[in-house]
């Protein structure tokens, strides 16, 4: 992933179990990575973010589980109806 999508730490609580799929679809200017993964982490840092900032939009939609994000102190997590909570 941090190949194709962009330099990223990944960390998983089960290394040795891990396991993910992914593909990439390349739809015109459009790309799409349907994905399964198991429970993770992932972050960039500012050295990771000037090793390539392609100044592309990237929106994650779950549908099943829910994804967590943390950025300037905020944190939510989302899952496939939206909001689940904020703080």
């Amino acid at each position: 992933m941090s190949k194709t999508l962009c330099p990223m730490d990944m960390n998983s609580g089960r290394a040795a179990q891990f396991q993910a799929q992914t593909r990439l679809l390349e739809l015109g200017p459009v790309s799409v990575w349907p994905t399964i993964v198991e429970p993770m982490s992932w972050g960039r840092t500012p050295r990771l973010i000037r090793q390539s900032d392609p100044e592309n939009y990237h929106v994650t939609l779950p549908i099943a589980g829910s994804v967590g994000v943390t950025h300037a102190g905020r944190e939510a997590v989302h899952g496939p109806r939206g909001r689940v909570h904020e703080s």
